[in-house]
């Protein structure tokens, strides 16, 4: 079994988390406003946006790996 870290850069890992959601936000509000007939509105909709558990995250990274890795350490760079 091969050894495995993570590094995840909080700053960058939430701009593109929250960019996620929002985008997401828009296409679903889009997606209602076309099956009931009304144009979209341009303005930004109210986003779900989940808190994520960092100690979960790396161990679902590490599964996501082809092969079996065993996680030894994760740094979360905050700044």
């Amino acid at each position: 079994m091969q050894k495995a870290m993570i590094f995840i850069d909080f700053e960058n890992f939430d701009i593109a988390k929250n960019n996620y959601y929002k985008q997401k936000s828009l296409l679903e509000a889009q997606n209602v406003a076309r099956q009931q007939g009304t144009t979209p509105i341009p303005t930004t909709a109210p986003v779900n946006n989940p808190r994520l558990d960092f100690n979960q995250l790396p161990k679902e990274v590490i599964k996501l790996l082809p092969t079996q890795h065993s996680l030894v350490k994760t740094f979360l760079f905050a700044q």
